[in-house]
């Protein structure tokens, strides 16, 4: 199992079949089964992530945090949550 450190503007992060892509500028830079996958940190302002990518990590019990580039996390999943549950209930 693997950590994928995203950083750099202009990154996108996506899913392509079952696996995790990485590109900059359009060519690919990083690819792997998300079976191969432990966590996910993108330390960029400047990335962008598909939605399909966040829903296969959450669903794969990967983590992921996304951090400012002060290294102040903003954000985290710490693969404890459940896909399905309504929002603000």
């Amino acid at each position: 199992m693997g950590e994928v450190f995203v950083e750099g503007f202009g990154v996108s992060v996506s899913k392509k079949s079952e696996r995790l892509v990485v590109k900059r500028k359009g060519e690919v830079i990083f690819e792997r089964p998300f079976f191969e996958v432990e966590r996910v940190i993108i330390s960029t302002e400047g990335a962008t992530v598909s939605t399909a990518a966040i829903h296969e990590c959450v669903k794969n019990g990967m983590r992921f945090r996304f951090h400012m580039t002060n290294k102040e996390v903003f954000g985290r999943h710490p693969a404890k949550l459940q896909l399905g549950r309504p929002l603000g209930r």
